[in-house]
């Protein structure tokens, strides 16, 4: 309380030492007002009291209540000072008093006219000047006026490796390399810094920089969130950001695309998958959630991601009721709800990495690459078919084999005519007759298989269950354990000119089964019960075959159709690749290995004179899978192992994402009582909230939709868009942002420190055409921003939080940052832009601590190789489990919109950097790239130090630095040298090989002082 009351004081002394003469409502009177009085006299009818409102004018001049130029006639002030506990205002029991200096200036207001000011975020901003120009950066003139006004003075230029190490860690988020440093030290030019400056606003790392701040509020995750948790595919609209920012795009089509590209006229792909911003909040799966709760839920995080990021209002507040203490109604708060409520969306759907609304992404990169591997495979196969022509009398012999064989020992493999699924899986045919199914992999699914019946008869179905490489742990599904349970099998005939037949089956037969779940239970048309193996050993495929009540005799034209149900509890169980074979006989086996295409037999069956070239060539398709030629052996497995790298690269040239697309049907929206999704009140239609300026078009006969609400965001009358960006672009670079309330400009929100520069930096942005590189760099170029970041104990105390900018930033990195700079001052970052996210080290058992029911993130399977040294933006987001990493240095949860970040300092970072994988292997290669690049190990030990401590800081160590940094590395050599086997499991640790041209006991002791260097406290602060 006291601590509250000392910065209470404070900031009025700085207020009245800016302005001594009047009174101004907005900065001296609304706090006060907001933070005792509206929560009863404010906004929400439903709390309202004695009808009486005190933010607005119109209230405050009721009779009586607020008389301008008289305290006696007042009864704000006759009730405020009062000593009668139930006259006083505010009263005893709301726990709320004013303090004798609010009282005062509640006084002096009213003596001074009572003047009222509109909240001073709802005014549009306004071009001013500095009240005198000192700086060609108009900047470095508004924040020396303030310093004048307080008797402060800014600090000198930090020094040149500082600034370069700080410059580049904010527009990359990657620090300087050695020889950048050395040519900005080098360059003694007028304009060195700002072609430093330059430099860094054309690396492609910029978009990655800029893109870490928008992924936080945009809730960027690969997961769906909630209880499953499942898997999702949204990291081609990640790197559209990174993309758009690296391109510069105009912030004012940034948003536009982002909140309606797909309604703007002849949108581009591009333009579509920017919408994936809005599709980027949780989305559940659980059994027994209600669909139009959640379709709820997620317009509503729609709308509160929305005002916070383009509006830096808590629009939120008014879901249940009028907002407390801003002018946003209930209805503003679903008219703005009806925007974002026309979707073409489920509630519950976050089973698949896609829900629709979806789009197929082509990805750069891939069309060389599948050309050049089908081109391989033609070859092979061009090789194959020699050797089948060389072959021709063993094949004759091959064909005359099948022939003569019992047609009861031949499985005939249909050809499917169509497939039906509905959970919206894909299915895949290959070479051998199997089907892969893909695509969505939802919890049930119900497939239809519709199969040719063109001559002979059937009486035997067999299923196999085949593993796969895409299923789980290369099972034979994508559920949590790789396992299926076929809940129902079903046969139906279809003749033509006739209704569908249902076809009895007799038996069912398995050649394995686990307990409880036999095959006979698929016949039971109970979704609880059905067929289910034991996953876990050794087999190839899982054999079963259904045996009809009477065998169907084939006619031209009919077909079979076969359903398999997946309709248990055991969600996700599907069989992910599966094959179908007719057998004519009731007593077929069901192990036998004689397989057939159905082509191929008829082929055969047709005289030699009157095969069709088709049939030729399936004939030879046929001999050559079958026959154990060595040679077709080889090269079988050659063309299976290029196919399945072109199915690879097929598979990652394009990804499904999410996006908005409105629904052909429009959805009613409706207040919703005291924010329930079931209590409808009054209808309500897409609309502005009416407190805020717009000259939005009349809906008329069109309804608005999100593109009106886009255009309105970046429209000239709109006064806080442009306010919002920049004060988080100046949060981005300074810890807090002019407003320290970043997501909130309402009046709970802080006044701003500088609403002059605020309104500048806001018009000079528009005035720019939105161009964000071009407010980078005025930001960066500033002297304000260059100066050096050391504070004295005069100046800490008087200004703690550096708001009035007499010093540089120096604030804790971003868990990113902190992550890659010891990466790349390392040379183990692998800078490739874009691309899946990956896996990088983490804890063993984090992600089966806190697994969903079936989820299919289940466990975490580590990446390799270059996967493991990509940048932190490309890390896998699990929400229920973020990157610990990443957590421990507080990085936003991403389970919704995030604008600010907080700053700790706990002993738990500093372990996690000592004893974290990645930064064990980046201290041994930043000590080994030290060691080799200084030149013999034993050269110069300072020489060695001060190269290390280069490539992390980019300053020189000083002498007393460097003192004990030689004093230290002489005892960690000690100790190796009498712990052999230390160093040894030292040095191997994380997957990188280890340097062996170096002694283990000396990378060792090398090692552990490269980790001391990253954990330093000015290694992970930008100073």
């Amino acid at each position: 309380m006291v601590i509250t009351l000392i910065a209470v004081f404070g900031l009025q002394r700085q207020i009245h030492a800016a302005d001594p003469t009047r009174i101004s409502f907005n900065r001296d009177i609304r706090p006060i007002l907001s933070n005792n009085c509206f929560f009863c006299h404010g906004q929400d009818s439903a709390k309202r009291k004695a009808e009486l409102r005190l933010d607005t004018e119109e209230g405050q001049r009721s009779p009586g209540v607020v008389v301008p130029g008289s305290m006696s006639e007042s009864l704000l002030i006759e009730r405020v000072l009062s000593d009668d506990p139930d006259f006083l205002m505010p009263p005893p029991d709301s726990n709320k008093a004013l303090t004798t200096s609010q009282k005062e200036l509640l006084k002096r207001w009213v003596v001074e006219g009572a003047v009222f000011e509109k909240h001073w975020s709802w005014v549009a901003p306004k071009t001013t000047q500095p009240s005198k120009d000192r700086s060609s950066n108009p900047i470095d003139a508004f924040i020396l006026d303030k310093l004048i006004e307080r008797g402060l003075k800014p600090s000198p230029e930090a020094d040149r490796a500082t600034l370069i190490r700080r410059v580049s860690l904010d527009l990359t988020g990657l620090p300087p390399t050695m020889q950048e440093v050395d040519a900005f030290l080098n360059d003694r030019s007028a304009n060195a810094y700002e072609k430093v400056v330059d430099r860094l606003l054309r690396s492609p790392h910029f978009g990655e920089r800029m893109a870490l701040p928008w992924l936080d509020a945009a809730r960027y995750a690969d997961t769906h969130g909630y209880q499953k948790d499942n898997h999702r595919s949204m990291w081609p609209w990640r790197d559209w950001v990174v993309k758009a920012f690296n391109e510069n795009m105009p912030f004012d089509q940034f948003t536009l695309q982002q909140l309606a590209g797909d309604l703007i006229e002849n949108a581009t792909p591009s333009q579509r998958l920017a919408t994936g911003f809005h599709r980027n909040h949780r989305i559940n799966a659980e059994a027994g959630s209600i669909d139009e709760e959640f379709l709820a839920e997620y317009a509503a995080d729609r709308v509160e991601t929305t005002a916070t990021v383009w509006l830096g209002l808590t629009i939120g507040c008014a879901r249940c009721h009028d907002h407390k203490f801003d002018a946003i109604t209930q209805k503003d708060f679903y008219q703005l709800v009806a925007f974002f409520n026309n979707i073409e969306e489920k509630g519950v759907d976050g089973v698949g990495a896609s829900p629709n609304p979806q789009m197929k992404v082509m990805i750069d990169g891939y069309e060389d690459r599948i050309a050049a591997q089908r081109e391989k495979i033609d070859r092979l196969r061009e090789q194959i078919e020699k050797r089948a022509d060389t072959l021709i009398e063993l094949r004759r012999t091959w064909e005359q084999t099948i022939a003569v064989a019992s047609l009861d020992s031949i499985w005939s493999i249909p050809q499917p005519i169509r497939f039906r699924s509905t959970g919206k899986m894909e299915f895949q045919p290959l070479l051998d007759g199997s089907i892969l199914v893909k695509g969505d992999n939802p919890l049930n699914d119900v497939q239809t298989i519709e199969l040719p019946l063109d001559s002979g008869r059937v009486q035997t179905i067999r299923l196999e269950a085949l593993r796969h490489s895409s299923l789980t742990d290369n099972g034979f599904a994508r559920s949590y354990d790789g396992n299926f349970v076929l809940s129902g099998f079903e046969a139906e005939l279809n003749r033509p000119g006739e209704s569908p037949q249902k076809v009895r089956i007799r038996k069912a037969q398995a050649e394995s089964e686990r307990n409880a779940w036999p095959i006979q239970a698929s016949l039971d048309e109970g979704p609880d019960t059905g067929w289910s193996i034991e996953p876990a050993g050794k087999s190839e495929a899982h054999l079963a075959i259904f045996v009809l009540d009477q065998a169907i005799e084939a006619q031209a034209g009919s077909t079979l159709t076969v359903r398999l149900r997946y309709e248990s509890k055991e969600e996700q169980s599907i069989i992910g690749r599966f094959r179908l074979a007719f057998n004519p006989s009731d007593r077929a086996e069901l192990a036998s290995p004689n397989l057939q295409h159905a082509a191929v037999i008829a082929a055969i069956k047709t005289l030699l004179a009157e095969r069709s070239a088709e049939q030729c060539q399936q004939l030879v398709d046929a001999f050559i899978q079958s026959s154990d030629d060595p040679e077709f052996v080889s090269l079988r497995r050659k063309i299976d192992a290029s196919q399945s790298e072109l199915e690879e690269l097929i598979e990652r040239s394009s990804a499904t994402v999410m996006v908005m697309n409105e629904a052909a049907k429009s959805r009613k929206t409706f207040v919703n009582l005291r924010g329930a999704y079931d209590q409808l009140g009054e209808q309500v239609f897409a609309a502005i909230p009416s407190s805020l300026p717009h000259r939005i078009r009349n809906a008329g006969e069109t309804p608005l939709n999100r593109l009106d609400l886009a255009r309105w965001l970046v429209a000239p009358e709109n006064p806080l868009t442009a306010r919002v960006a920049v004060n988080r672009y100046w949060q981005m670079f300074f810890g807090n942002g002019l407003v320290k309330t970043t997501e909130d400009f309402g009046t709970q929100g802080e006044l701003p420190s500088h609403p002059e520069l605020l309104d500048w930096l806001a018009t000079e942005f528009v005035r720019l055409d939105w161009d964000v590189k071009a407010m980078q760099r005025l930001i960066v170029t500033s002297a304000t921003y260059r100066q050096s970041s050391k504070v004295n104990a005069e100046l800490l105390e008087i200004d703690p939080e550096n708001r009035w900018l007499a010093r540089g930033p120096r604030f804790r990195l971003a868990p990113q940052l902190i992550r890659d700079s010891a990466l790349a001052a390392s040379g183990l970052l692998v800078p490739v832009i874009g691309g899946p996210p990956v896996k990088p080290y983490q804890p063993a058992g984090l992600w089966e601590g806190v697994a969903g029911i079936n989820s299919n993130t289940t466990r975490y399977r580590q990446d390799a190789g270059p996967s493991l040294y990509r940048r932190s933006l490309y890390t896998y987001w699990k929400r229920a489990v973020p990157p610990p990493s990443m957590m421990i240095f507080d990085a936003a949860d991403r389970e919704v919109c995030s604008v600010k970040r907080r700053l700790t300092n706990t002993p738990l970072q500093a372990l996690n950097i000592l004893n974290d994988p990645t930064y064990i292997e980046a201290s041994r290669w930043l000590a080994s790239s030290a060691l080799n690049e200084v030149g013999t190990v034993y050269d110069s030990d300072s020489r060695t130090i001060a190269r290390l401590f280069r490539k992390v800081l980019a300053r020189s160590p000083d002498t007393t630095e460097l003192a004990r940094f030689e004093s230290s590395i002489k005892q960690f050599r000690q100790h190796f040298e009498q712990a052999r086997e230390s160093a040894s499991h030292l040095v191997r640790v994380g997957d990188s090989p280890v340097d062996t041209k170096l002694e283990t006991t000396e990378l060792a002791a090398w090692t552990t002082l490269a980790s001391v260097i990253l954990n330093l406290d000015e290694t992970l602060t930008k100073e």
